[in-house]
C-alpha cells in the first residue's frame, strides 16, 4: 500500500497557492472582458433530464459492455438499456459514442411532452470528437460507392425503425435497439429485419476479409446512428450542461494581455472572480477552436449533409451557433457551461429562467436525478457480468474459454 507522505501534500500544496496568485492577480482583466449578468426571473415548465452510463469487462477475447440511459422530469420516467460485446479494436470510444447515441435517443421519445430537455455534457464536445476511422480505414474513402448507397439505405432504416417501433415502445426498454451494431451480429434477431437488407448487400460485397475491415465497417454505421439520433434531438429545445469543462476562450485573451495561466479551465477562473449568482455568454471564437474544427465529422456530413439539417445548420458556423453561457444559479455552487444550441426556438435568456425553479441547490434536479437513475455501478455491474458468464458456461463447458481475462492468475 502507498503512503501519501507530507512531501507529497507540500508540492500539491504549493502548486495550487502559486495558481490562486495567479488567478487573483488577473482579475481586473477578466472583468473587462467578462460581462457578469443578474439571473433573469424563474418560469415555471415541464423539463426532463437525460443521463448515461456504461460499463465493460474486458476478456481476452474481447469485451462486454452494458449502456443505461434515464430520462426523468415530472410525470415523466424512462430508461433504455442495452447489453453486448465487441472486439478489440477502438473499443473505449465506441462505447463511449453508443451511450451517447442512446442518451440522444431517449431525450427524443420524451421531448415531445417538455418545455425542455437537459443531457449533461458538451453539445460542442460530440461534434469534434476525434475520428476513429482514417483515410485510409474509412469506407467512404475506401469504397466510396458502396458506402454511400449503404449509408443512404441505413439512414431509411433508422427513419423506418423510428416510426414503427421506438416512438411506440412504452416504459423502460431492455431490448438492444442500437441498430448498426446488429448488422454485424445476425444472431441478435430482435429489430434485426431493419438491417438485413444492408447485411446481405455488405457480405455480398466480398470485401469484409479481415476483422479490421468489418470493425472499420461497425465504426461507420455507428457514426450515422449516433448523427441521426442527434439530429432528431436537434428538433427540440435542449441543452447541454456541463459541470466539468476544459477551454481556453479566457485564457486566450489573458495572452493577449502577456498572462499565462498554468491551468486552462475557464471554471478555475470565473469561480474565483465571479462570486455571485450570475450568468454570461461567450461565443466559441474561430481564434480559439481553429485546429479543432478540422475535428468534426467532416466526411460523414459532407455526403449525408442534406439529410443531418440541423446539424448541417450548426457545423456550418459552430462558433456562432453554439455560445457557451457560465451561470451560477446558487450562492457558493461551482460554475456550469451551458450550451444551448441556436437551433432551439429558445433563447439562452429563456433556457436559464426555466432552469432556475429546479437549480435552487446550484444544478438542475432532474439531471441530478437522472444521473443516479443511469448509472451503471461497476460492482453490481461486474455482479451481473458473474451471472451471465455461469448461465453461458453451465449451457456450454466450452464457452467459459471466452471469458478468461488474463487477470485470473493475479487473483482478481
Amino acid at each position: 500500500m502507498f503512503i501519501i507522505s507530507k512531501n507529497h501534500l507540500d508540492i500539491i500544496y504549493n502548486f495550487v497557492d502559486w495558481e490562486f496568485k495567479n488567478i487573483s492577480s488577473i482579475g481586473n482583466i477578466i472583468n473587462d472582458e467578462v460581462v457578469w449578468n443578474e439571473l433573469p426571473k424563474g418560469v415555471e415548465g415541464v423539463l426532463c433530464g437525460v443521463d448515461g452510463s456504461r460499463g465493460k469487462v474486458e476478456f481476452c477475447s474481447g469485451i462486454v459492455y452494458g449502456l443505461s440511459s434515464y430520462a426523468i422530469g415530472k410525470n415523466i420516467e424512462k430508461g433504455m438499456f442495452e447489453l453486448g460485446v465487441l472486439p478489440f479494436f477502438k473499443e473505449e470510444d465506441r462505447v463511449r459514442r453508443l451511450m451517447m447515441t442512446l442518451e440522444y435517443r431517449l431525450a427524443t421519445l420524451v421531448s415531445k411532452n417538455v418545455d425542455l430537455i437537459l443531457l449533461d455534457g458538451t453539445l460542442s464536445g460530440a461534434l469534434i470528437m476525434p475520428p476513429l476511422l482514417s483515410g485510409d480505414t474509412n469506407p467512404l474513402t475506401v469504397y466510396p460507392d458502396l458506402a454511400e448507397d449503404l449509408g443512404w439505405k441505413f439512414i431509411k432504416s433508422l427513419d423506418n425503425f423510428w416510426d414503427e417501433v421506438l416512438e411506440n415502445l412504452d416504459g423502460n426498454i431492455y431490448d438492444n435497439t442500437l441498430l448498426a451494431i446488429k448488422i454485424f451480429q445476425k444472431f441478435d434477431s430482435t429489430y434485426s429485419e431493419y438491417v438485413e437488407d444492408i447485411r446481405e448487400e455488405l457480405f455480398a460485397a466480398n470485401i469484409l476479409n479481415s476483422r479490421l475491415e468489418i470493425a472499420c465497417w461497425g465504426v461507420y454505421f455507428e457514426y450515422i446512428e449516433l448523427l441521426h439520433s442527434l439530429n432528431r434531438l436537434l428538433e427540440y429545445d435542449c441543452t447541454f450542461i456541463a459541470k466539468n469543462f476544459e477551454n481556453s476562450i479566457i485564457t486566450e485573451k489573458l495572452k493577449e494581455n502577456n498572462i499565462n495561466v498554468d491551468i486552462l479551465l475557464d471554471a478555475t477562473l470565473l469561480n474565483q472572480i465571479f462570486r455571485g449568482r450570475g450568468y454570461t455568454t461567450l461565443k466559441l471564437e474561430d481564434c480559439y477552436n481553429k485546429k479543432r474544427s478540422r475535428r468534426h465529422i467532416n466526411k460523414i456530413c459532407d455526403v449525408f449533409g442534406d439529410y443531418f439539417k440541423f446539424l448541417e445548420v450548426i457545423r456550418e458556423n459552430p462558433f456562432e451557433m453554439i455560445p457557451k453561457t457560465y451561470v451560477r444559479f446558487a450562492e457558493s455552487s461551482p460554475i456550469l457551461a451551458l450550451e444551448v444550441p441556436r437551433t432551439n426556438k429558445k433563447s439562452i435568456e429563456e433556457v436559464i429562467s426555466l432552469l432556475i425553479p429546479y437549480s435552487k441547490l446550484g444544478y438542475p434536479r432532474y439531471l441530478k436525478d437522472a444521473h443516479n437513475k443511469a448509472k451503471i455501478s461497476k460492482k453490481e455491474f461486474k455482479k451481473q457480468i458473474l451471472f451471465m458468464i455461469k448461465y453461458i458456461s453451465e449451457k456450454n463447458r466450452d464457452f467459459s474459454l471466452f471469458f478468461q481475462s488474463g487477470r485470473e492468475v493475479l487473483g482478481e
